[in-house]
């Protein structure tokens, strides 16, 4: 079933584990990539579930949209801006404590919810 979550806050989950600095750009691959790696919902999936003008403007986000897009390259990458990521990753976990029992039931390995929560993914794997 799909996790109990979100795009907003799963975004923001990948970030917060992707992110070398507070603030810093990830390519939108290595956030699917994370997505897929952690949630078996999305395995069967062949591409990134949302389309970029939904996430743009905040389609189905549970709070403001904070995130800002650009292009690296060929890759579309993603941020937070510093000044904001304190906040949305607080409502982040704050949503995750109202939902835990359902987003351990969507994880691959539900021992490793505090440790996403807290960013503490392991992400040379990626």
């Amino acid at each position: 079933s799909a996790p109990p979550l979100p795009p907003d806050y799963l975004l923001a989950l990948a970030l917060r584990n992707l992110s070398p600095v507070p603030g810093a750009q990830v390519p939108l691959e290595k956030i699917w990539t994370f997505l897929k790696m952690n949630f078996p919902y999305f395995d069967s999936m062949s591409a990134f579930p949302w389309d970029i003008p939904q996430l743009v403007s905040g389609a189905n986000f549970h709070g403001a949209n904070r995130f800002q897009f650009g292009q690296n390259g060929n890759d579309i990458v993603m941020h937070v801006p510093v000044r904001q990521a304190e906040d949305l990753y607080e409502e982040m976990v704050a949503y995750i404590n109202q939902h835990e029992n359902e987003v351990i039931e969507s994880l691959k390995e539900p021992n490793s919810i505090w440790n996403l929560v807290n960013g503490l993914f392991m992400p040379g794997s990626l």
